[in-house]
């Protein structure tokens, strides 16, 4: 017969033998890939990247020595459009764009509050960006719009500090095992190809958005813009808003669903509190028409120069005063 002792040292052994499982595969996995070097090799961007792009930025910044982030001189906040100025297959953030020192926070799908944060996450990791001269933010209307979500910033710093967290994370788990099956495969086996349902479904997405508008939401993101940006200019740090071109923004959508005063409002709030550089309404860049893949209604082939010609002004502004 099986006394009350026992079975709590049998459940005990048990529970340390499956913790200690989840641990080593999440360990052997790293699907978000928290650490640099792996026994297991595979496409661990294409095959988790975009199911937390938060938690995969996190680690990935917090791998750039903390003097060398204190020497930013501009920062890029905003979505998988700003991204692109500096995407690899890394995730490499930290460049050199026009002679001046770039760090990309941008998040592919990040909110409002969780780019905010992830800013601040980094100021106070290198006690201050005294360095900095300008803060570009690239800005849609979506963002505006969107419901209230979880902050993921916030829940993954906790994950870059300790990795017991993250290693013992059932959530973690699950990408392990579902990268399994990605083991041995090329990026383009892994990585998704878009089709043209793909992009109606991602406008669908954004109607959605725009329809789920929530007047007191939106002041209320007004208002810790407005604290931000009135941080920073306090500071010295020229703001820029980039509206960014593409079917997902403009007033066409917002027209079709009565949102084109609000929408206004917006463009006449970010202009009093940055510059706004407004792109939503463009075609093409220099001269040439801007080229969108099949299932991808919003990066086109001239995003990468749009936010460099931005840069470049930026550091030919500072050279003229």
């Amino acid at each position: 017969m099986m006394t009350p002792k026992r079975w709590f040292w049998l459940t005990l052994v048990f529970t340390m033998m499956l913790l200690s499982g989840m641990a080593s595969v999440n360990y052997l996995m790293d699907p978000f890939s928290k650490r640099v070097g792996h026994e297991i090799e595979y496409d661990r961007w294409g095959a988790n990247r975009d199911f937390n792009v938060p938690l995969w930025s996190v680690f990935s910044v917090g791998r750039i020595p903390s003097e060398q982030l204190a020497s930013t001189e501009v920062i890029v906040l905003g979505d998988s459009r700003a991204t692109l100025l500096t995407m690899g297959e890394n995730g490499f953030r930290f460049t050199e764009i026009g002679g001046q020192k770039v760090l990309n926070l941008s998040l592919g799908g990040g909110s409002l509050k969780e780019n905010i944060a992830f800013f601040e996450a980094e100021e106070n990791r290198v006690g201050g960006f005294k360095e900095l001269k300008a803060l570009v933010f690239t800005l849609p209307f979506n963002r505006i719009c969107e419901g209230e979500r979880p902050n993921r910033i916030e829940q993954s710093l906790p994950m870059r500090a300790n990795s017991l967290p993250y290693y013992f994370s059932g959530y973690t788990l699950k990408r392990s095992l579902s990268s399994v099956s990605k083991i041995r495969k090329s990026s383009d086996q892994v990585r998704k190809q878009l089709t043209k349902e793909d992009g109606e479904k991602a406008l669908k997405n954004w109607n959605r958005t725009y329809q789920g508008y929530d007047e007191d939401l939106a002041n209320i993101r007004y208002a810790n813009l407005e604290e931000f940006t009135a941080k920073l200019r306090e500071q010295g740090v020229e703001v820029v808003f980039y509206m960014p071109p593409g079917e997902g923004s403009g007033r066409a959508i917002v027209s079709d669903v009565g949102l084109l005063d609000e929408y206004e409002f917006f463009l006449s709030r970010m202009d009093e509190m940055a510059h706004l550089e407004n792109w939503a309404e463009a075609t093409e860049f220099d001269g040439e028409l801007f080229l969108y893949k099949i299932g991808d209604p919003i990066h086109h082939d001239k995003g990468v120069d749009l936010l460099k010609q931005m840069l470049e002004n930026i550091n030919l502004k500072e050279v003229s005063e």
